[in-house]
C-alpha cells in the first residue's frame, strides 16, 4: 500500500487470474451470518504484512476450535 500511496508504478500481468482457492461467495457467507452463530471472517492476502503476522493466532484458533471452524 505504501508503494501505491507514493504513486509508484504498478505492473499488472494482463493474463493474471483471480485467487480462487478457499474463496467463499456472498450467498454462502450470508447463510453463516444468518445462522445466528458467531462468525469469524479472515481476510487474508499473501503480500499483506499484518495478515502474515496474524496467521499464528488464526492457526491457533483453528486448532482450538477445529470442530467449529470452516476454512
Amino acid at each position: 500500500m505504501d508503494w501505491e500511496l507514493q504513486n509508484l508504478p504498478v505492473a499488472v500481468d494482463p493474463d493474471a487470474l483471480p485467487y480462487t482457492e478457499n474463496k467463499m461467495g456472498y450467498e454462502e457467507l450470508a447463510r453463516y451470518i444468518e445462522s445466528g452463530k458467531p462468525v469469524f471472517v479472515d481476510f487474508y492476502a499473501p503480500l499483506c504484512g499484518p495478515c502474515r503476522q496474524m496467521m499464528p493466532m488464526v492457526d491457533s484458533l483453528k486448532t482450538a476450535y477445529q470442530v467449529k471452524l470452516i476454512s
